[in-house]
Parts: C-alpha cells; sequence; structure tokens
C-alpha cells in the first residue's frame, strides 16, 4: 500500500511563478497552479481511477485463495465444511472463489488499461451487487458472511466513485 501511495504522488506539478501560484484558480484552493490545458486534472483522475480500481481488485482477488486453499473456507466465511454434503458445499465455494479472482484480475488489468475499464466496472458491480442482494434477502447471516457483507459495500462505493470519474474524465 506505501508502494501504491509512493506512485500516486509521483504527480509532476508544474513550474511556477510566485504570480502564477498566487493567481491560481479558485477549484485549487489557491495552492496549486491553474493547469495548461487541464491535463493535470486529468492526470491526478487518471490517478485515483487507477488506484481506486486497484483496491477493488484486490478485495475481489483476495478470496480467490480459496480456490487454492479449500482450508481457508471455514475462516473466510465461517461455516464448517464437515458432514454429510461437504464436498458439494467445498465445490461450489471454490468456484465462486475461482469467479471473484477473475473479476479482481478484470479489475487489476483495468485500472492500468483504460479501455477495459467500463467493462470490468459492469463486471465487479454486477458481482458485488448480487451478493448484497441476496445477503439482505437471507435471514439469518453468520457474523463472517456479514463481514464480507460490509467489505462489498464499502468496496462498491469506491467502485461507484471510480465510474464517475471515467465518466466525468470522458465527458
Amino acid at each position: 500500500m506505501l508502494a501504491l501511495f509512493r506512485w500516486f504522488r509521483r504527480a509532476p506539478f508544474p513550474r511556477t511563478s510566485p504570480e502564477q501560484f498566487r493567481t491560481s484558480r479558485p477549484g485549487h484552493a489557491g495552492f496549486l497552479p491553474s493547469p495548461a490545458n487541464g491535463q493535470d486534472d486529468i492526470m491526478w483522475i487518471d490517478r485515483l481511477i487507477t488506484a481506486l480500481l486497484f483496491i477493488v481488485g484486490a478485495v475481489n482477488l483476495l478470496p480467490a485463495v480459496v480456490a487454492v486453499a479449500p482450508s481457508r473456507i471455514s475462516t473466510a466465511y465461517g461455516i464448517s465444511i464437515d458432514g454429510a454434503h461437504s464436498a458439494d458445499l467445498t465445490v461450489l465455494l471454490r468456484h465462486r472463489a475461482v469467479l471473484l479472482g477473475l473479476v479482481g484480475i478484470g479489475l487489476l488489468c483495468a485500472a492500468f488499461i483504460p479501455s477495459l475499464r467500463v467493462a470490468a466496472m459492469v463486471a465487479g458491480a454486477v458481482s458485488m451487487g448480487t451478493f448484497l442482494l441476496f445477503a439482505h434477502a437471507a435471514p439469518a447471516l453468520n457474523g463472517a458472511t456479514m463481514r464480507v457483507a460490509r467489505i462489498d459495500i464499502a468496496a462498491i462505493a469506491l467502485l461507484a466513485v471510480a465510474a464517475a470519474l471515467v465518466w466525468r474524465k470522458n465527458a
């Protein structure tokens, strides 16, 4: 995360004279110089979109660990995979982990490839949104599943901010 913060901070500030610094436009709260042709604004928006999609992609990629380590199912979802139907449940949850991993990889790629952004954001929103709808409709969920729902709420909010920034940038 520290490396991502350092990368985000690397945006070059234009060199300005003291007079240009004092006469910066109000949108920058008087401490940044007015960008030439809005290119600096676009650069900051692009970096923010990249950071948001990277975070949401990582959130979607983390559950993919269950696909290769089924012993993590009880930790991730707070359910027991022992019993008569444990093999079925294990296969279904591992399959879910693979699908979440694909969505996460798509979002991570979209963070750095702008042409993939809309499709990846739609896939992420549908994936997390349907889970939230199903979780809301379920009568009683355990604490681990509610934790997953809260994480998805935060991730979908970040995704909405990224979508708004993409829309603003392309408008």
